[in-house]
């Protein structure tokens, strides 16, 4: 039962993260209803709403990326069990 929650904990996280790269790579960082609440100087500046957006998108991938990581092998393990039990010439 404990490696369905952790599974589970890990799928949600990486969820969370992708979301969050969303809002960075449509540029949306700085929009407070769709983004995060940020400084009112990196709002008027294109140049620092740019870099932020290119952090957020950049930081909350890598996040992703580790948080699915971890169920790349019992993924990798689930297939191989099917394709072991598959009939044989099937």
């Amino acid at each position: 039962m404990a490696h369905l929650f952790l599974f589970g904990c890990f799928a949600l996280l990486g969820a969370a993260a992708s979301l969050a790269a969303r809002a960075g790579y449509r540029g949306q960082v700085c929009d407070r209803f769709a983004g995060y609440e940020v400084p009112a100087a990196v709002k008027s500046d294109p140049a620092l709403r740019k870099r932020a957006d290119d952090l957020v998108a950049f930081w909350c991938t890598g996040a992703a990326v580790l948080g699915f990581a971890p169920l790349v092998p019992p993924g990798a393990s689930c297939s191989a069990a099917v394709v072991r039990r598959s009939p044989p010439g099937g």
